[in-house]
C-alpha cells in the first residue's frame, strides 16, 4: 500500500462514519415523526365509532370539574388539585370537541418540548445522535405515551413543566424554575418531592419562588375566581378526597384501569385465598415506604466513582428517581401516568449510546426486554405488574448508569 493511500485511509474512514451516522439520524427523524403522527391520530380519532375522540379522560375530568365548580364539592372520581379544576373549567368554555382538541395539541407540543429539552440537557453525551436518542427513548415508553395521548390526560404536560423547571435551574433562572415546578404540582402532586430535594441541594431561591407560586395557584387563584368561601370549601373537599385514597378499601372502589402496587398485591393475594383487604394493603405500603427510603438514602449518600465516561446529570437522575418512587406509592396509578418514564428512558438511552461504558450490555438488554415483556403481558393484572416492575427496573438501571455508588468516597455535583 502506498504512503498516499495510508494517509487517506483515516480520512476515508471518518467520512464513512459521518455518512453512516447521518443516514441513521435521518432514518430516526423520519421514524420519530411517524410515531408522533400515529400517536396523534390514535388520540384524535375513535376508530370504533368513526368519530373524533370524546371519550378520553379530558371529557370526564371536564364534567367532574364543572360539577365541583357548581357545587363546591369534589365528586368521587375527581382527584386533581383545585387549580387543575379551574383550568379544566376555563378550557371547557370552548365546548366539545374543541376543548379536547386544544388539550391534545398541548399534549403533543409538550412531548416535542420534552424531547427537545432532554436533548439540550444531555447535549453531547449521546455522541451527537439526538434523533436516534429521541426515537429509541420514545419506543421504550410508547405504551404509556399512547395511553396519555389517547386519554387526553395531563402527564406529558406535567413532564414538560418539570423539564422546564430543571432547565431553568441549570441556567440559574431561579424564578422560572420555581414557577414551572409550582405549575407542575398544580397538575400532579408527585413533583412536590422535588421541593425538599432542592432545599437539600441549597437551591433556596428556587424553593422560595416555588412556594410563592404554590401560594398563588392554591390560594390566590381560587379566591379570585371563586371567592374566599367557595375557594375554602372546594379546597377542604379536595383534601377529603385525597385522604380517602389512603383507605384500605380504596383500590377496590376506584373505577379505572388500575395498575397500583396496592391493587396488584391485593389482587394476587386475593387469588391465593386471602380474603381480608388489610394484609395486602399493609404489605404494599411497607414496600412503598422501604423503596422510597432506599431511594432517598441512595440520593443522599451515593458518591461518584472514578470513570472515563459522561455520567447522566445528577439533578436529572435524582428527579427521575423521586418521580418514579412517587409513581410506585400512588394508589391512583394508571397506564398513562407512565408517560413520565420518558425522562429516565431518555437518560438510559443516552448512556447506552456511549461506547465503552460499564454495564452497557446489561442495560441495553434490559431496555429491550422490559417494553417487550410489557407488550406481551396480558391486559389487566399482567400489564399492571409489568408496569410496576419497569418502574423499579428503570430506577435500578439509572442508579447503575449514574456512576454513583454507596461505596465511593468523594461527592461531586456530576
Amino acid at each position: 500500500m502506498s504512503q498516499e493511500a495510508q494517509s487517506e485511509s483515516p480520512e476515508q474512514a471518518k467520512t464513512v462514519k459521518v455518512a453512516s451516522r447521518s443516514w441513521v439520524e435521518g432514518l430516526s427523524a423520519a421514524l420519530l415523526l411517524t410515531l408522533v403522527l400515529v400517536f396523534a391520530i390514535q388520540g384524535a380519532v375513535d376508530f370504533d365509532r368513526g368519530e373524533l375522540n370524546q371519550s378520553g379522560d379530558h371529557h370526564l375530568n371536564a364534567q367532574s370539574s364543572q360539577e365541583a365548580w357548581r357545587t363546591g364539592m369534589y365528586p368521587d372520581e375527581l382527584y386533581y388539585p383545585p387549580p387543575g379544576v379551574i383550568l379544566r373549567v376555563f378550557l371547557s368554555q370552548l365546548g366539545e370537541p374543541a376543548a379536547g382538541l386544544v388539550w391534545a395539541v398541548i399534549i403533543l407540543a409538550s412531548l416535542a418540548f420534552s424531547l427537545r429539552t432532554l436533548v439540550t440537557l444531555t447535549q453531547g453525551a449521546d455522541g451527537s445522535r439526538p434523533w436516534l436518542t429521541c426515537v429509541l427513548s420514545l419506543l421504550l415508553v410508547s405504551w404509556y405515551v399512547q395511553w396519555d395521548i389517547r386519554a387526553i390526560n395531563y402527564n406529558l404536560v406535567f413532564l414538560a413543566l418539570i423539564l422546564a423547571s430543571l432547565k431553568s435551574l441549570r441556567a440559574g433562572q431561579m424564578g422560572r424554575a420555581g414557577f414551572w415546578l409550582a405549575s407542575s404540582i398544580t397538575l400532579k402532586l408527585y413533583s412536590a418531592l422535588i421541593v425538599p430535594y432542592w432545599l437539600w441541594r441549597r437551591h433556596d431561591a428556587a424553593v422560595l419562588f416555588t412556594i410563592v407560586g404554590l401560594f398563588g395557584y392554591f390560594v390566590l387563584l381560587p379566591v379570585l375566581v371563586l371567592g374566599p368561601s367557595s375557594a375554602w370549601s372546594l379546597t377542604l373537599s379536595w383534601l377529603d378526597v385525597v385522604r380517602s385514597t389512603a383507605q384500605i378499601g380504596f383500590v377496590h372502589e376506584y373505577v379505572a384501569y388500575k395498575t397500583s402496587l396496592r391493587w396488584v398485591t391485593s389482587t394476587l393475594l386475593g387469588g391465593w385465598g386471602v380474603q381480608s383487604a388489610a394484609p395486602p394493603y399493609w404489605m404494599a405500603r411497607c414496600f412503598e415506604w422501604v423503596w422510597f427510603v432506599f431511594v432517598v438514602f441512595w440520593i443522599a449518600r451515593a458518591r461518584p466513582a472514578p470513570n472515563g465516561w459522561t455520567r447522566p446529570d445528577r439533578g436529572l437522575v435524582d428527579a427521575s428517581l423521586l418521580l418514579m418512587s412517587a409513581l410506585l406509592m400512588s394508589p391512583l396509578l394508571q397506564p398513562h401516568q407512565g408517560a413520565i418514564l420518558l425522562l429516565p428512558a431518555f437518560l438510559l438511552v443516552v448512556y447506552v449510546l456511549q461506547p465503552g461504558v460499564p454495564h452497557r450490555g446489561l442495560i441495553a438488554v434490559s431496555l429491550v426486554i422490559l417494553p417487550l415483556a410489557l407488550k406481551l403481558a396480558p391486559s389487566g393484572l399482567g400489564k399492571a405488574a409489568m408496569m410496576l416492575l419497569s418502574i423499579v427496573a428503570f430506577s435500578g438501571l439509572l442508579m447503575r448508569a449514574s456512576g454513583r455508588t454507596l461505596a465511593s468516597e468523594t461527592l461531586t455535583d456530576a
